[in-house]
Formats: C-alpha cells, structure tokens, sequence
C-alpha cells in the first residue's frame, strides 16, 4: 500500500522544525508565528563527514544521524514534529488536471488508478502528496493538481537518519 505523505499543504500543521540534510552540512531551522509574521525561534548548523551524504543520497546513515542529534542539540530546539526537505533532483513534480468537484479523496484515488501516467515508477516504490493549486485558467471545470512524488529509498533513507 502507498503510503501518502501527511498532506502537508491540507492539514493544520503542528509547530515543526526545517530539516535540511546537504552534500556538506545538516542544517535546522524553527520558525515562531508572531503578529509581525515569523521570527527563528532556533538555528543551527553542522558540517558532515565527506562521503556521509553522496550526489544527494544519504551513503552514511550513521554519520548523517549523529549530525542529525548534533543539530538539535546545538540549536536548542524542543521541537519533535520535522519537516524533512528532500533534494529537488530527486523528487518529481507535475501539474495535472483533475474534475473540479473531485475531492481529495477522489483525487487521491485517481492518481493511483492512473498512476502510470504521472509516474514513472511502480506505485509500491514511491511516496506522493498533491495539493489543489486551483481552477484551471482555460478550463473552469477543471482545478490544478500539484503532485510531488519521492522514490521510496530518498526518503527512507534520511528518515533513518532521524530515528
């Protein structure tokens, strides 16, 4: 069964950390929502062992999850909830249309009937979410869906870092 990614565009989100694991460094960075808009709560950075995270890919997930503990111990930050980013090159994104009365769940049900038209993968190998951008400029019957779908093994491996 496809596991789908938490809807982060949909749901009320928790306050959460940004989670940037690079080539060179690990990167955290909380927000606090003020009246004045955001302002960081917390912030840190720590550098990698070379080879620890290669073309992308974590190759260490050992290296990369005490780096990992460093951050959150050098930044401070009490928060559990993360929000993991995950290099563009590795992650496939596409516009497709949808009826604009389908709701997420239609829509969910959708794109895995068609999946083998947006994606280039098994289903059972990937992670997609999609959010509703809207209704389509040229046809009002139909809304733009943004679906953004992750390999299995991206993911896995920097949530094995964390764990």
């Amino acid at each position: 069964m496809v596991w789908v990614l938490q809807n982060i565009f949909k749901q009320q989100v928790p306050p959460l950390a940004g989670l940037d694991i690079s080539t060179t460094a690990v990167r955290l960075l909380a927000l606090d929502v003020t009246s004045k808009g955001y302002r960081i709560q917390s912030c840190a950075q720590v550098r990698l062992a070379p080879g620890a995270v290669s073309e992308g890919s974590v190759a260490d997930p050992e290296a990369v999850a005490q780096a990992v503990s460093d951050v959150v111990r050098r930044s401070g930050s009490k928060r559990r909830n993360v929000a993991l980013a995950v290099p563009g090159a590795q992650i496939i994104s596409r516009q497709i249309g949808m009826p604009i009365e389908f709701t997420d769940a239609d829509i969910e049900q959708q794109i895995t009937l068609e999946s083998d038209q947006y994606i280039p993968y098994p289903l059972n190998d990937v992670y997609f979410d999609f959010v509703v951008v809207g209704p389509n400029a040229r046809n009002p019957q139909t809304s733009d869906v943004l679906l953004i779908v992750a390999r299995n093994e991206v993911v896995d491996r920097r949530l094995e870092a964390l764990v």
